[in-house]
C-alpha cells in the first residue's frame, strides 16, 4: 500500500503576482511567475481554472463526455482595474486579484460566492498541488461521490482513492470510488466545484482550519471548474452536462433484484426463481456471483454446476426474470485460457515499468489486468461479450474493478500488503502513466468497453451495466452500489446519506445492499428486524437489490419468517405499484442530472431546519413523496419534520400541517410515508415483473390541492427508440 505523506499548509509554495495576461475567444491567460493560470468560461455560471506550470501539455479528461471545444462560445467581458481584474458573464463576476494571484466568485450583485484563501489560491510542493478556499458563513457540504460518515462534510477530510475494503466503520474512507466534486450551501445560495484531478486526491472540509477548506492531489493539474446555482438542480444541471448523463436504462432493471455471492448451482438458481413465483413476491432479475465460472475465469460457465446456461437463461427469460453475471477484469494467469493467450499475444495488459506483464492476485490466483485507458483493448474487451449476450443474459456486473489485485482465494480476504501495485502502468492516452494517475480512472473505462459491448453487438438493448468502482462520469455508463456494506441498523442508516450523496454527486442510479453484505452473526442467525426495516427503504432506493456474503444464512426476502416475508411482499409490491412515477423520475435524472432520491434541502433550499442532522436520513423520492427510514431497532415513535406544505400520511390519510416537527407512531409493519398534497401518484396495477401485465388502467392517485399537475412519461421500456 502506498504511504501518505502528510503535507502542511505552512511547507507549500505559493502563486504570485499577475505579471500579464492576454484575452482569448473562450477566456483570460494570466501568466504569475512560474505559473499559468486559464480562465475558461463554458456557460454564465461555469468557468474552468487550471493552472499549471508554463510548457505542461493539456490536459486530457476522461469525465468530460465531450470536447470542451464543442461547447458553444459564452459571451463575457474583461475589465481591467489598479487592484483587480473583472471577468464578468451574465450570472458571474470574477474577480481576479493580482497581488498576490487569487480569485473571488461574486454574482452580478456583488455578492461573494467563492473567494480564495488569500495568497493560497494555488500552492504546491514537487508533485503535491493544493487549492484553499475561504468558508462561507454557515457553509454545508455535500456530495463527494461514494463517502461514508453524515451528509454534511463540513469538519470532515476525506480521500480519493478507488480502494476494495470491506468496512464495518461508518466513517472508513476511502472506498471504491472516486468523484472529487462538492456543492457548498450558505444562506440558501449553492455553488459547486468539480476538482477534475485523477490522482490520489485530498478534500479538507475544515478540519484543519474551520475557517477554510482546501483540495488538492499528489499530481497533475490544478484543474477545476466553479458551478453556480444559485440552487443544487442548476448545479447538477450543469455538471452532468459537462460529464455525461445516466442513460435511460431498461425499465426491468427499476424492478426488485435478487443477489447473493453465491448461487453456486444452476438448480439453486431455479428453485430461488420458483420460490419468488410461488410466494407471489414480485422479483425482475437474478445475479449470478462468481461461482458460476470454470475456476473464477470471466467469460466462461462452470458447465458441472451450470450445464446448460442458455436453456437456463431461457427458462428464467419465460419466467420473468433478467440475469445478470458478474464479470472481474482480472485474467487468470492461465497458458489454456485463450482470453489470457490473446491478452498476452496483443499485448493488451497493463505493464510493469520493464514492459512484462503487472501480475495481481484475484479469484483465479494470479491474474493480469486489460489496459481499459487503450481503445483497441476496450474494442477486444467489448468483443468478448458476445459470450453473454448469446446466451441471452441482459446485464453485466462490473466487479473487482478498482482494480482489486490483493484477493486471496483461499480465504477470500485481501493481502492489501503482498502485491505493491506501484510498478503499474497504462497507456493513457500514449504517456505511459503510472498507476498513480490512473488508478482512479480504470473502472470508468472499463464501464465504457463494457457500454461499447452493448451498443455494438446488443444495439436496440438498452445496457444495464452495474458497476462497484468508478470516477467522475461513471453515471454515463452504469449503475453502482455501496460495495461489501455490514449487516447493521448503523449501515442501514448509513445507506441512505451514501446515496443521497450519490445523488448529489451527479450519479442517481445507486443502491446498497439490502439487508447488509458481511457480518460475523450473519453465518448463524439473521436479524428479522433489520431486514424488514432495510427492504422498508430499500425500495425506493434507485437501484433495489438483496445481496449478501459466503458462508451467511439465506437473505431471500422470505428467510426471515412469515411476518418478515409478508412485509417484504407488500413493500416489494408498492415499488412495482409506483413504478410509472419511478420512471417518470429515472427521465428527469437522464435529461436534467436530477437526483431520484432527495435530502430535505434539495426541495427547500432555503429551510434550515432541512439541514437538521436528526433529519439526514429522512429523503425525498422525487417530488411528492417524503419517506421516513426507521433505523433502530427498537423504535416506537419517529420524530419527523415535515417541510413547508401540506402533507397525507401515506398508510392512514391523516393531514399534516407543513414547516413542524411531529413524533408519529411506528410499528414494525410500515414506515412513515408521507405524500406532498397537490401530489397526483401514478400506480399501475400489482405484477410480479415489467411487462407480465398490460396495464390498461393506470390509477391516478390524487392529493386534492389548490394546483397540481403531472406530466407522465412513457415509452416501450427496453429500447433505444426513446432516443429517436
Amino acid at each position: 500500500m502506498k504511504k501518505v505523506t502528510i503535507i502542511t499548509k505552512n511547507e507549500l509554495e505559493t502563486i504570485g503576482r499577475v505579471t500579464g495576461y492576454s484575452k482569448g475567444e473562450r477566456g483570460v491567460t494570466f501568466e504569475c511567475g512560474n505559473r499559468v493560470v486559464v480562465l475558461e468560461v463554458f456557460d454564465d455560471r461555469m468557468v474552468r481554472v487550471v493552472v499549471a506550470p508554463h510548457g505542461s501539455p493539456a490536459t486530457f479528461s476522461y469525465a468530460v463526455v465531450s470536447p470542451l471545444s464543442s461547447w458553444p462560445r459564452c459571451a463575457f467581458t474583461l475589465e481591467e482595474r489598479e487592484q483587480e481584474f473583472s471577468l464578468r458573464t451574465a450570472a458571474l463576476d470574477v474577480r481576479v486579484k493580482k497581488t498576490p494571484f487569487s480569485l473571488i466568485f461574486c454574482d452580478r450583485d456583488g455578492q461573494v460566492l467563492n473567494a480564495d484563501w488569500e495568497g493560497f489560491a494555488c500552492a504546491w510542493k514537487d508533485s503535491h498541488v493544493r487549492c484553499y478556499k475561504q468558508m462561507r458563513e454557515g457553509e454545508r457540504f455535500f456530495g463527494f461521490g461514494e463517502k461514508a460518515g453524515p451528509l454534511d462534510k463540513r469538519g470532515g477530510a476525506m480521500v480519493m482513492w478507488a480502494r476494495e475494503t470491506l468496512y464495518r466503520s461508518t466513517n472508513i474512507d476511502p472506498l471504491y470510488q472516486s468523484i472529487p466534486f462538492f456543492i457548498g450551501v450558505s444562506g440558501g445560495t449553492a455553488c459547486g466545484i468539480f476538482f477534475d484531478n485523477t490522482y490520489r486526491g485530498y478534500f479538507d472540509m475544515g478540519r484543519e482550519n474551520p475557517h477554510e477548506y482546501s483540495f488538492g492531489a499528489d499530481g497533475g493539474a490544478l484543474d477545476y471548474y466553479f458551478i453556480y446555482g444559485p440552487d443544487l438542480g442548476s448545479i447538477l444541471n450543469l455538471y452532468t452536462r459537462l460529464t455525461g448523463r445516466m442513460p435511460l436504462p431498461p425499465k426491468w432493471a427499476l424492478g426488485y433484484h435478487q443477489s447473493r455471492y453465491s448461487y453456486h448451482t444452476e438448480e439453486k438458481v431455479r428453485r430461488i426463481a420458483g420460490e419468488f413465483r410461488r410466494r407471489g413476491i414480485p422479483c425482475d432479475a437474478i445475479h449470478l456471483d462468481i461461482h458460476y465460472m470454470d475456476g473464477f475465469r470471466s467469460f466462461t460457465f462452470d458447465r458441472q454446476r451450470f450445464p446448460d446456461p442458455g436453456r437456463l437463461v431461457a427458462d428464467l427469460r419465460q419466467q420473468g426474470f433478467h440475469v445478470v453475471t458478474v464479470v472481474d477484469p482480472g485474467v487468470k494467469v492461465d497458458e489454456d485460457f485463450p482470453i489470457y493467450r490473446e491478452c498476452i499475444e496483443h499485448g493488451f495488459y497493463c505493464r510493469k515499468a520493464d514492459g512484462t506483464p503487472f501480475v495481481g492476485l484475484g479469484w483465479p490466483g494470479r491474474i493480469i489486468f486489460p489496459d481499459f485507458t487503450r481503445k483497441d483493448v476496450k474494442e477486444w474487451w467489448a468483443d468478448l461479450h458476445t459470450f453473454y449476450f448469446d446466451l441471452g443474459i441482459e446485464g453485466i456486473w462490473n466487479d473487482m474493478n478498482e482494480p482489486s489485485l490483493n484477493i486471496n482465494p483461499r480465504t477470500h480476504g485481501m493481502w492489501q500488503w503482498l502485491i505493491d501495485e506501484s510498478d503499474m502502468y497504462m497507456n493513457d492516452q500514449g504517456l505511459n502513466s503510472n498507476v498513480a494517475k490512473v488508478r482512479n480512472v480504470y473502472a470508468l473505462n472499463e464501464c465504457e468497453a463494457t457500454f461499447q459491448a452493448f451498443r455494438k453487438h446488443r444495439p436496440h438493448w438498452r445496457p444495464f451495466i452495474l458497476t462497484r468502482s468508478g470516477y467522475a462520469g461513471l453515471q454515463r455508463y452504469a449503475a453502482t452500489w455501496t460495495g461489501d456494506n455490514w449487516s447493521s441498523f448503523e449501515h442501514l442508516s448509513l445507506s441512505v446519506r451514501m446515496l443521497l450523496n450519490m445523488g448529489l454527486s451527479g450519479v442517481p442510479f445507486a443502491g446498497a445492499d439490502i439487508g447488509g453484505f458481511m457480518g460475523i452473526r450473519k453465518m448463524f442467525c439473521q436479524d428479522p428486524r433489520l431486514y424488514a426495516r432495510w427492504i422498508q427503504v430499500g425500495v425506493f432506493y434507485p437501484f433495489c437489490r438483496t445481496h449478501t456474503a459466503i458462508y451467511t444464512r439465506p437473505q431471500e426476502p422470505w428467510s426471515f419468517g412469515r411476518r418478515v416475508e409478508e412485509i417484504s411482499r407488500r413493500y416489494i409490491t408498492l415499488r412495482y405499484r409506483l413504478l410509472p412515477y419511478i420512471y417518470n423520475l429515472f427521465r428527469e435524472a437522464a435529461t436534467g442530472g436530477v437526483p431520484i432520491i432527495r435530502p430535505l434541502f434539495f426541495n427547500h433550499q432555503a429551510d434550515e431546519h432541512c439541514y437538521d442532522p436528526r433529519f439526514e436520513n429522512q429523503f425525498f423520492l422525487g417530488r411528492d413523496l417524503l419517506i421516513v427510514p426507521i433505523t433502530e431497532k427498537k423504535c416506537e415513535t419517529a420524530q419527523v419534520y415535515l417541510p413547508a406544505g401540506e402533507w397525507v400520511h401515506f398508510w392512514s390519510g391523516e393531514e399534516f400541517a407543513g414547516g413542524k416537527e411531529y413524533q408519529v407512531a411506528v410499528c414494525l409493519e410500515d414506515i412513515p410515508i408521507f405524500v406532498r398534497r397537490g401530489a397526483i401518484l401514478p400506480m399501475q396495477p400489482p405484477m410480479q415483473y415489467v411487462g407480465e401485465k398490460r396495464i390498461d388502467v393506470l390509477t391516478l392517485q390524487v392529493y386534492p390541492a389548490k394546483s397540481g399537475s403531472l406530466e407522465l412519461y412513457e415509452d416501450d421500456g427496453l429500447t433505444q427508440d426513446y432516443c429517436s
